[in-house]
């Protein structure tokens, strides 16, 4: 639909396999979190046409959108597999984010001040 200005305020990218359980895991903590005037946007790595179903499936559905952007998105935040997030404040890459096991990304999303 719309662009998003990744330009203004607090700005948390997912990247995440629709078919990975890793992803889904991490995704389901991910929606547990309070997440405040952060912007969440989920992001497909494959399969585009199945991220509102793995939103939904792991209670993102209502935190933040799907942006079908992977290529773009990618060659600005380059990582190997998902999951993996990018935290973006007033333009400007706080951090990347490739641990999402035991109590990360959580801690380090407190740190920064992108959840509660």
């Amino acid at each position: 639909g719309q662009p998003i200005s990744l330009r203004e305020g607090k700005v948390f990218i997912y990247f995440f396999d629709p078919q990975c359980l890793h992803c889904l895991a991490a995704g389901r903590r991910l929606a547990t979190l309070n997440w405040g005037d952060t912007r969440f946007i989920g992001v497909p790595w494959v399969n585009p046409q199945f991220g509102d179903w793995f939103m939904g499936k792991a209670g993102l559905t209502g935190k933040g959108i799907v942006s079908k952007d992977m290529d773009v998105l990618r060659k600005v935040f380059p990582f190997d597999t998902p999951p993996a997030a990018v935290a973006i404040e007033d333009g400007y890459e706080k951090t990347m984010l490739l641990q999402f096991e035991d109590k990360e990304p959580m801690n380090t999303l407190q740190k920064i001040g992108f959840v509660h």
